[in-house]
């Protein structure tokens, strides 16, 4: 049964690659990277712990390859399926109030990066983050907003301004990468700036070259944990403790396991203990995310943010005695799980069908719906192995940072008739500033002379 399973999300996975490489437009659609999320971080996890000798519930790697093909397929149902014909959100924008709105975005958020970095090391480099660092945090994620609007309105006009605001994001990105192994910032910022190439000029570098660097990544995810701890003590011997990191030796399953596994580990006592007790939250731990992520315990203090969680049983520990470990998470497919059984992959369609309609809209030239795209893509392709509460949490903080920017920005007038749109290719590109007002709904950004 468990070789069946494996042999059938093997084959999604890799039905679902094979799809994106057929055409170049697909490379950057969500089932395509879903797959290569799944095929490079859970996949391997289950093989490792297959094949090893760790003691684990003898039929839950069978309810949990299941689980997993389900989200992935659901995913992909979510992404197909028929959608009735709405005129995406096209609304005109004022390009120098969005460079305003764009500034003010990426100046806070790389404020409170600036605030992060001068935290107590002990805060910021041990264990998850907590009290302070995840307070500035919050403010931190602005800044990839601003990067987006910025990156959008370069390559439509290549305004000084807009590459300016462009350099702060990108060396933070860097360097968060390099200096501290954060996944998550290194994907969000590869992944906005390819698709942002994609829907503005139609341009992507070859397949090869998307492969490997989609395989380069994968190897970085699995020796993310040996990467930061060789990184973590700024003294000379970081960089010669980096080379020494067995990259490739870290892929065969004995090493994995060790300490690389643990997402998946946790899935199986999750996903096997809730189908003994059948203590289903009924969604009630997508509540108690949004309560995590947003009510500051800073400002109303920790009893009364206690007071407004639910409080969920545990169900792994009540029948197993299991504690996850530090820093490891559930993942999404055990969350999922955990709040309605099997039927917890229709979260997984409305992630499908919420990323095929912003595609849509950044398709067709909506500044909306490309800026959301690159702010969710990353997250959602981290919500099979991270945390489901990925498909909730970030739309409040949108709506309340990014909304308000946008709204401001637009252009109302009626008595100014823009440019007729067109349709962008590889070999056509935005006109010049100089002639008046611009296609796709922009007025001019001044370009610097």
């Amino acid at each position: 049964m468990t070789l069946a399973l494996a042999i059938l999300l093997c084959g999604l996975c890799g039905g679902l690659v094979g799809w994106g490489l057929l055409r170049r437009e697909r490379l950057l659609q969500f089932p395509f990277l879903a797959a290569w999320a799944v095929a490079l971080q859970i996949l391997p996890q289950l093989y490792a712990l297959k094949s090893s000798n760790l003691p684990y519930p003898p039929e839950a790697l069978s309810q949990v390859i299941l689980m997993v093909f389900l989200c992935l397929g659901m995913t992909a149902i979510g992404y197909f399926m028929p959608r009735r014909k709405v005129d995406p959100l096209k609304w005109r924008f004022d390009g120098h109030r969005l460079l305003l709105g764009a500034t003010a975005l990426v100046g806070i958020g790389q404020f409170f990066g600036f605030l992060i970095g001068r935290l107590p090391e002990e805060m910021t480099r041990a264990g998850p983050w907590s009290g302070t660092p995840v307070a500035y945090l919050f403010f931190v994620r602005l800044a990839p907003y601003g990067f987006a609007i910025a990156l959008a309105l370069f390559l439509r006009y290549r305004s000084t301004w807009a590459f300016l605001l462009l350099l702060p994001n990108t060396l933070s990105s860097l360097s968060l990468m390099v200096f501290y192994g954060r996944r998550t910032p290194t994907a969000e910022f590869f992944l906005a700036l390819l698709c942002m190439l994609w829907f503005v000029w139609r341009w992507l570098p070859p397949r090869p070259v998307m492969i490997a660097g989609v395989l380069a990544f994968g190897i970085f995810v699995v020796n993310i944990s040996d990467y930061r701890h060789a990184v973590i003590y700024e003294d000379e011997g970081r960089w010669q403790r980096v080379r020494e990191i067995d990259y490739l030796g870290n892929l065969q399953p004995s090493s994995m396991v060790q300490d690389k596994a643990q997402e998946m580990l946790n899935a199986l006592y999750y996903i096997d203990a809730v189908t003994k007790t059948r203590d289903f939250n009924c969604g009630l731990s997508l509540y108690n995310g949004l309560v995590d992520a947003y009510v500051p315990r800073q400002l109303v203090g920790e009893r009364v943010k206690s007071s407004l969680r639910v409080p969920l049983s545990d169900p792994a520990f009540a029948v197993y005695g299991f504690e996850p470990s530090i820093g490891s998470c559930q993942t999404g497919v055990a969350e999922a799980f955990l709040s309605f059984w099997y039927f917890g992959s229709l979260i997984f369609l409305a992630f499908g069908y919420v990323m095929r309609r912003c595609w849509d809209g950044a398709m067709s030239g909506g500044l909306p719906a490309q800026v959301i795209y690159v702010s969710l893509v990353a997250l959602y392709l981290g919500a099979y192995n991270g945390t489901i509460h990925n498909f909730t949490v970030p739309w409040i903080h949108l709506a309340v940072f990014l909304g308000p920017v946008l709204v401001w920005a637009r252009v109302r007038q009626r008595s100014v008739s823009p440019v007729p749109q067109k349709r962008i290719t590889a070999e056509t590109r935005f006109p010049s500033t100089s002639t008046g007002t611009l296609a796709n709904g922009f007025f001019p950004v001044t370009r610097s002379r």
